[in-house]
């Protein structure tokens, strides 16, 4: 399948290359571990390939601003940072991008399949059909169906990716959705919670929504956050602070 660029280099190492197309590719984490971020700078990365790109946001998280920030940082990936060309790309970035908020979930699962339905038009009449398809994030979305009715949310969420991995399939497309990440809680003694590897302990999150979700990915990337130790005056960690406190303690 055709690999589409994310416009981060270790994604792409990460990914065999990039993005494939008639794959659903999902980035889970907790918050905030930069799946919005992620998501702009692929959207700038298909946008300046000129590609069409839908965005479609279920929390506000789309910010024009934001998009053109990151492509400068995307326009790195292909030696166009300062160059005339990157600074005119920045005009087409945002024309090939359109975004759509959806409120719940039953409104987005028909979305796709009216997705499904416009881009078949497309074809028929030769027009280009978009080619990454952003979602950030359904997660909110379902779970809060899933909290009113597990009857109803289930099967709005087997509707949604139905129609999600259709799309993707029948008109190669690369579609890209967001989702939390979950930690499995079990009461454990004091000395018991330091040990790796256990649920709910170290690296035991998990992504969201469950077993019926799971299969509707080709790809799963998890996304996290590391943040370096503080520094003091002088140079100096924290930890290397304290480890200089305790010496002159002696």
């Amino acid at each position: 399948s055709v690999l589409l660029p994310s416009g981060i280099e270790t994604l792409d190492a990460l990914l065999g290359g990039g993005l494939r197309e008639g794959q659903v590719t999902e980035l889970f984490g907790p918050s905030p571990s930069g799946k919005t971020q992620v998501c702009h700078c692929i959207a700038a990365c298909a946008a300046w390939l000129d590609y069409q790109v839908v965005y479609i946001t279920s929390n506000g998280s789309f910010s024009s601003d934001r998009l053109v920030k990151l492509s400068r940082h995307v326009l790195g990936h292909f030696n166009l940072r300062d160059s005339t060309e990157a600074v005119e790309s920045v005009p087409k970035i945002l024309q090939n991008v359109s975004v759509t908020s959806v409120t719940d979930a039953a409104s987005l699962a028909a979305l796709f399949q009216g997705m499904v339905e416009s881009f078949g038009f497309l074809e028929k009449h030769g027009k280009p059909v978009p080619k990454v398809v952003l979602v950030d994030s359904p997660s909110l979305l379902l779970y809060r169906d899933l909290a009113t009715s597990q009857p109803r949310g289930k099967l709005v969420m087997t509707m949604l990716t139905s129609a999600m991995s259709k799309l993707a399939h029948r008109f190669s497309v690369a579609v890209v959705v967001t989702n939390h990440e979950v930690r499995p809680f079990r009461a454990k003694a004091e000395g018991d919670a330091a040990r790796a590897g256990e649920v709910g302990v170290g690296d035991g999150g998990k992504p969201g929504l469950g077993i019926l979700w799971g299969p509707q990915a080709s790809v799963r990337v998890r996304l996290r956050m590391f943040r370096a130790e503080p520094r003091r005056a002088g140079g100096e960690s924290e930890d290397e602070g304290l480890v200089a406190e305790e010496r002159k303690r002696e």
